[in-house]
Parts: structure tokens; C-alpha cells; sequence
């Protein structure tokens, strides 16, 4: 697995060089642009007692944040 994660740096890098050298994002060397936005989720925001209005109302925090997407593990650890 090492020797996998070292070749998708390595990738990453030269992608990286190549739009230095060329002065362009890279996107614009993989295509260009295939959407306007992403969305995005809330993550880790856990923690502490699972008392399910505790949970609620950290649901309600992180959507008052702006997020319409959030996840949670319940049972943390390996």
C-alpha cells in the first residue's frame, strides 16, 4: 500500500508541474471545468454523550453553519 500511496504523490506532483509549466490550472490539462460547485459535508462533529437531543442540537449548529449534509460515527474507535 506504501508503494501505491508514493505513486499517487508522485502523479499529483507532476500534474502539479505541469500546469506551473504551462501556466494553467490543472483541470484545464484534465478537460476543464465539469461543474459549477461541490457540496460539501459536515464530519467529526461528534463527540461526548450520544443523548439523541445533544445530537440534535449539534445538527442544528452545523446547519445554522450553512451545511445541508453532515455525518457522524456513533460508535468511535477502530
Amino acid at each position: 500500500m506504501d508503494f501505491y500511496c508514493a505513486i499517487s504523490g508522485l502523479e499529483q506532483a507532476m500534474w502539479d508541474i505541469s500546469g506551473k509549466v504551462c501556466q494553467v490550472p490543472v483541470y484545464m490539462l484534465l478537460g476543464g471545468p465539469c461543474r459549477d460547485k461541490i457540496r460539501v459535508y459536515a464530519n467529526g462533529w461528534g463527540g461526548g454523550n450520544w443523548d439523541s437531543n445533544e445530537l440534535a442540537e449539534k445538527a442544528k449548529k452545523i446547519a445554522g453553519m450553512g451545511f445541508t449534509a453532515m455525518k457522524f460515527d456513533p460508535i468511535p474507535g477502530p
